[in-house]
């Protein structure tokens, strides 16, 4: 069964698959020392937003996201944090 999140007057399940690709696609994931201050980052900054990180893999030159959020997180200026950093 599936996840349901309550709020005053709403009730959401909110799921997104972001996939970020490296700028060329250069194979830069395969450092596990990189991969894993990759992942720690993306939890400090979905922290600081309300977001759930549920799960995320790299390969050489991608990262998956599988994420929940509320309705009311501003999800583009998410993103972008995750890609500008």
């Amino acid at each position: 069964m599936k996840e349901l999140n309550k709020t005053a007057n709403a009730v959401y399940s909110l799921r997104y698959h972001l996939i970020i690709v490296v700028k060329y696609r250069k194979d830069v994931f395969n450092n596990d020392e990189i991969v894993e201050a990759l992942k720690n980052f993306n939890n400090s900054i979905a922290g600081d937003y309300g977001v759930e990180i549920i799960n995320q893999e790299c390969g050489v030159d991608h990262i998956h996201l599988l994420i929940s959020t509320k309705p009311s997180t501003d999800l583009c200026k998410f993103i972008n944090i995750l890609k500008g950093h």
